[in-house]
């Protein structure tokens, strides 16, 4: 079966060093980091500029047979300096990481294209790629937009990033996500959700953060997006639920790596 990798918001009370054993033990064979905090006073751990906590975790990594696949989230807003995330691309690359997530919150598109194009160029430094991730609560919410944003930026390490409840929430369908040039995603992030749309943007978010399912146990049609997509793009676990954040982490990994090996078993079988 293909690879999964557990995105950290899943379960983004974990430190770095839990986070990757939870997620071995959860049967994920790569994790992503939160090294960004998307907002000031989001949820962080410590670890940019220790040089000896990145190589300790390197290592850990290496025994627990998990790779870094992302980093998250930057979040390009009006005060972005793309300078300043300089540090977290060093991380992630010495680690052997390979995206960087970026959403838009910016509504000035001049300087949004600006950035998201200068955040490239200075991953493209460390061999990193970035994924823009349309994203349901954010000014950046639609596909249209992202593919605008990728023929402006002109970066030739950029792409896009599905996300399942994003994708419901914003109004797009297969057809398209279809429309799409398979050569412009980057990757898919999974997850499921309630049959009730959040009414506002408040909504959308304290869903998208806290209040999703596991693959399979909702109603979004996850197998029409994914006959969507070109074969073979990396996957991600991003679902964090309210029943997660009940159980231990180690059992919260096993718990969401489990659902998401059996619908995507479910879903080779049809």
């Amino acid at each position: 079966m293909q690879g999964i990798s557990l995105c950290p918001l899943t379960i983004i009370r974990a430190p770095h060093r839990e986070l990757v054993e939870a997620a071995a033990l959860g049967g994920f064979d790569s994790v992503g980091l939160r090294l960004i905090a998307p907002r000031p006073g989001d949820p962080m751990h410590p670890l940019i500029g220790d040089a000896d906590a990145i190589k300790d975790l390197g290592r850990l990594m290496a025994d627990n047979g998990v790779t870094l696949f992302d980093i998250e989230s930057c979040w390009l807003s009006p005060s972005t300096e793309p300078a300043s995330l300089r540090p977290a691309f060093e991380a992630c690359a010495a680690l052997g990481g390979h995206y960087v997530l970026i959403a838009g919150t910016d509504p000035d598109w001049p300087r949004l294209v600006a950035n998201f194009a200068a955040v490239a160029g200075l991953a493209a430094e460390y061999g990193l790629k970035v994924g823009i991730e349309p994203t349901s609560f954010c000014f950046l919410n639609r596909l249209s937009q992202a593919t605008a944003l990728l023929t402006e930026a002109g970066a030739a390490n950029a792409g896009i990033i599905i996300d399942t409840l994003h994708m419901a929430r914003a109004g797009e369908t297969a057809a398209s996500i279809a429309a799409l040039d398979p050569r412009s995603i980057a990757y898919v992030q999974i997850c499921d959700g309630g049959a009730l749309q959040p009414p506002d943007t408040a909504g959308l978010m304290a869903e998208a953060r806290g209040a999703r399912l596991l693959p399979g146990e909702g109603v979004l049609p996850l197998n029409d997006m994914l006959d969507a997509l070109p074969p073979g793009l990396k996957i991600g676990l991003e679902a964090p639920t309210l029943e997660l954040t009940a159980l231990p982490v180690n059992d919260a990994a096993r718990r969401a790596g489990e659902a998401t090996r059996r619908f995507l078993s479910v879903r080779a079988a049809r």
